[in-house]
């Protein structure tokens, strides 16, 4: 009789068990409850790492849970941790479809592994099963372009345009794409995208001009050089390489070709493994006559810091082109960057003894005496009048004549020409940021306050903004 009802109880307190697992329902270990809860702080806190670390822990505990797969590892992937990523995502598919954005996110840690194929058939997939975004058909064209793989950024870019025919960027984009192989066809989209965002005229108008260039030349590999240039021009770096590597391609020997290779590799991962140094090495060895050659091998020391290294090439550029300005202009500016002022002064005034009726040089000249402090009163001041008289459309001439009888003292003639730059421009910034110095130094906060505000307000992210905003921290806190 015991054992029957000892049984009994046992039933009793099974039965409620078995129907939540027969209906799904399992109690929740505090295990899972803790490492969820963990798991919400790192993401209130902006740590996703170890948000994904917690999340994975939960699916583990609870396996079936395929949505806590998911999210471990849309959340690895956002802390870098791209294999991880890869494995979270691939279990939470094992057991169901992935969301939307859960399949861009694998696409996303296969191409951060270098696994860029993966990458595409995910992305693609989306399309193929009536999932199209913004995001998808972005990162599909972005990654066959770097990958160098035109015609199929190409077609991508045509099946967006099919779907979003007032989107600008998009007929932008397919311009830009076009140019290379299709410069007819790019015309075409590039002004349509003038037409739908009259922003983008400046741009379009710099493309078209070079584009037509290019159909006017016989030599295939001067058409991909002239293209490339437009390219750069507006900013697309990544077409620019891949125009400058094709002609590199169908003329081997040609040396500017090369050297437009290494300018476009500083300013963009390219897909092959030269450098740029390599590359423009390559053009100095097939030409060293070349100026352009020699110009772009200068830019790459003095970008990175090596004036010094930088100095034979202009020096060349200079024997090579006796009668031009720019590279007076350049051998000064590099050889003040080494601290050899008097040096340097020699070929600034060289140049305008080269060009005196161009205000761009009597300025570069006025520039350097002001920055640097070299004869501001004989040489600067003189300097920065001719460049008014020769340029009086340039705000920046009337603001560095401005800077310098600041720095003598004479503030009411200084204010007078800061303000004459904004009767040029009232938008430059540069003007605005010595007009809030001068009522500093002349004891009027609100005015110096209004002025440094307001150069911050038109460069928020250039270097005079962020002088306005230190200023404005320093003595207007």
């Amino acid at each position: 009789m015991r054992r029957a009802v000892i049984a009994s109880d046992w039933v009793r307190f099974l039965l409620p068990l078995l129907v939540m697992l027969a209906a799904g329902v399992y109690p929740r270990p505090h295990l899972v409850e803790d490492s969820l809860a963990q798991a919400d702080q790192a993401v209130t806190f902006h740590h996703p790492g170890t948000a994904s670390s917690y999340l994975r822990k939960a699916a583990q505990l609870l396996p079936w849970r395929l949505d806590l797969w998911e999210q471990a590892g849309i959340f690895a992937l956002e802390g870098g941790e791209y294999e991880a990523a890869v494995q979270d995502l691939m279990r939470a598919r094992s057991g169901r479809s992935l969301s939307v954005e859960a399949r861009i996110a694998l696409g996303d840690a296969y191409a951060k592994l270098g696994e860029i194929q993966q990458a595409v058939e995910t992305w693609q997939g989306l399309i193929t099963q009536g999932f199209p975004s913004v995001e998808v058909y972005q990162r599909l064209v972005e990654t066959y372009q770097k990958t160098g793989d035109l015609d199929h950024a190409n077609q991508v870019l045509e099946q967006w345009v099919s779907l979003t025919q007032d989107d600008p960027q998009v007929f932008y984009q397919l311009g830009l794409n076009q140019s290379i192989s299709q410069p007819d066809r790019a015309v075409e989209s590039l002004q349509q995208a003038k037409r739908l965002d009259p922003a983008l005229t400046a741009s379009v108008h710099t493309l078209v001009v070079n584009l037509k260039q290019a159909g006017m030349e016989e030599d295939p590999a001067y058409r991909l050089v002239l293209t490339g240039r437009g390219l750069g021009a507006v900013g697309a770096w990544d077409l620019a390489g891949e125009a400058f590597r094709q002609a590199t391609v169908v003329r081997p020997d040609y040396a500017e070709a090369w050297a437009f290779l290494g300018e476009a590799h500083q300013h963009t991962e390219m897909p092959d493994a030269r450098s740029a140094l390599q590359d423009l090495q390559k053009a100095l060895e097939i030409d060293p006559s070349s100026v352009i050659a020699q110009a772009l091998h200068a830019v790459y020391w003095q970008r990175q810091g090596k004036l010094d290294q930088a100095l034979p090439s202009l020096d060349e550029a200079a024997r090579l082109e006796p009668e031009n300005p720019t590279w007076q202009i350049e051998l000064g500016n590099t050889l003040a960057g080494t601290g050899k002022l008097y040096p340097a002064l020699e070929h600034f005034q060289r140049a305008v003894d080269l060009a005196p009726e161009d205000g761009f040089v009597w300025k570069a000249l006025a520039s350097f005496s002001i920055q640097y402090r070299v004869d501001v009163s004989t040489v600067g001041i003189p300097a920065a009048r001719r460049a008014i008289l020769l340029s009086p459309r340039d705000p920046g001439n009337p603001d560095l004549l401005g800077q310098a009888l600041l720095w003598q003292g004479d503030t009411i003639s200084a204010e007078r020409f800061f303000k004459q730059s904004l009767e040029v421009d009232p938008k430059y910034a540069p003007a605005f940021l010595h007009l809030g110095m001068l009522f500093l130094q002349k004891g009027e906060p609100d005015l110096a306050n209004q002025m440094l505000t307001r150069a911050a307000e038109l460069d928020p992210d250039g270097p005079f903004g962020i002088q306005a905003l230190r200023q404005l921290e320093l003595y207007l806190p």
